[in-house]
């Protein structure tokens, strides 16, 4: 009854966002939508800067229905099944039906998570895949060809959708074998099963990328582009030599007055004035990039360790221009929404029309996401207890919390390479809350165990 009565709530703050503010998250914060709706407009062909997974999938659904509503109710629709997929896991990994409605209902209720899934971004697609993958990683645990075959197709099914996913494939075979191998069960056929998943998914994508931009590639360009965003910062041509055809990258303003990872990737730097932009010359700035990382690699780890503190403090350290955006990024707007016109422009080109915002529209919303968030305190709380429950459980659930929190991590840490924002912690939340509550389970077990019985004194009887 508890979970029918959550999931009831999550469907219900779904229909209040798409009754009180249609059609869609349309502002500034929803820029990156413009970007994928053009590509879905023309065959995948304008989406070679970034991965075609929910470009597709905005195609698949357009074909079904013009209205871009249409679109965003499927999204909605997936939220759902993503925390129905988060409660299945943790249940599989030992927690109690009432401790497995924490993940679902970060999902379900989240003001963050409902703001993406009503934007045209791709974090309502990569979000179902992450917890479906997460889902089958634990299955295969119990074995099952079918589990190990679905993880590697799924795995690079988020790479699809996410460049942040790259690791991924690679990671969860390691994660496999190093499970079977500590657990003794054979390993071999699970990690060619797992391989054989991933080899089919890849080469269906590589196919799909090589129709729609002339090139057999899983990796979307630009990824070179991303690094030197990073290395731009703070690279300095007087600790190492440029490489050949670079020179013209190095700066002598002073670190501490450059700008961020978006300023160098969309406004400004040596690079847009000598190429023109992303993903022009990418082979060559990303030669740039590595040798500035090679030799100052104390500058780059100080930038990406200050980005990862900002997942719980966003204002730590010193903000640049077009540093990280924090919360305010996945935020509703308040007032008169004002419009993104790039966005505005491919929604009307590709789904119809969009009604003039009204005011206050998404007043409502704004202050409901302002309360139920998970802020970045919280999940670092919820990431402990998981750690915690790995020292403290054993075998076949503590691989399972070993899998949540590494596939947990690998999303917290690799944006914080090129440039993190909170909107990327967002699919975090649902992993980090499978492995806290299947740790608490096994925590407060302990406890229980560990707890004196009560026992009861009888007074002596003593004659005379």
């Amino acid at each position: 009854m508890a979970f029918g009565g959550l999931l009831a709530a999550g469907l219900g703050v779904r229909a209040w966002a798409m009754i009180a503010y249609p059609p869609a998250v349309l502002n500034d914060n929803a820029h990156d939508g413009a970007d994928y709706i053009r590509a879905a407009h023309y065959g995948l062909s304008k989406g070679e800067e970034e991965p075609l997974g929910y470009p597709l999938f905005l195609r698949i659904a357009h074909a079904i229905s013009h209205q871009l509503t249409f679109t965003i109710g499927i999204q909605h629709a997936l939220g759902l099944l993503t925390g129905t997929l988060l409660f299945m896991t943790a249940r599989r990994l030992g927690a109690s039906a009432w401790l497995a409605l924490v993940p679902a209902g970060v999902v379900w209720l989240g003001g963050d998570e409902l703001f993406l899934e009503h934007a045209p971004l791709s974090e309502p697609l990569f979000t179902p895949l992450l917890a479906a993958t997460l889902y089958t990683g634990v299955r295969c645990l119990d074995g099952g060809a079918r589990w190990q075959v679905a993880t590697g197709a799924l795995a690079v099914a988020l790479l699809a959708v996410r460049s942040v996913a790259l690791p991924l494939p690679l990671l969860i075979v390691c994660w496999l074998a190093l499970a079977r191998w500590r657990t003794r069960l054979p390993v071999w056929r699970s990690v060619a099963l797992v391989a054989t998943g991933s080899l089919i998914a890849t080469f269906a994508y590589g196919a799909l990328h090589d129709k729609a931009t002339g090139s057999w590639s899983i990796l979307a360009a630009g990824s070179g582009w991303n690094l030197y965003a990073r290395a731009a910062e703070f690279a300095d041509c007087r600790d190492f030599s440029p490489p050949r055809g670079t020179a013209v990258l190095c700066e002598k303003t002073p670190s501490s007055e450059r700008g961020g990872p978006g300023y160098y990737l969309y406004h400004g730097g040596r690079a847009r004035e000598a190429f023109g932009g992303p993903a022009a010359h990418d082979g060559l700035v990303r030669t740039f990039a590595v040798a500035a990382i090679v030799h100052q690699p104390l500058d780059f780890l100080g930038l990406a360790g200050t980005d990862l503190v900002r997942y719980v403090e966003p204002g730590f350290g010193r903000l640049r221009e077009d540093d990280f955006v924090g919360p305010g990024g996945v935020a509703f707007p308040s007032g008169t929404p004002t419009l993104d016109p790039d966005t505005v422009r491919e929604v009307a080109a590709y789904y119809g029309p969009v009604p003039p915002p009204r005011v206050g529209e998404a007043d409502g919303l704004r202050g409901y996401q302002s309360v139920v968030r998970v802020s970045g305190v919280v999940l670092l709380v919820l990431l402990v207890i998981g750690l915690a429950g790995v020292i403290r459980t054993t075998g076949r659930r503590r691989w399972g919390l070993v899998l949540a929190l590494s596939v947990a991590l690998e999303l917290l840490l690799v944006p914080t390479i090129t440039a993190a924002t909170w909107r990327y912690a967002v699919p975090a939340e649902g992993p980090i809350g499978v492995a806290a509550v299947a740790a608490a389970a096994v925590l407060l077990r302990r406890l229980a165990r560990r707890r004196p019985m009560r026992t009861t004194d009888t007074p002596s009887r003593s004659g005379t």
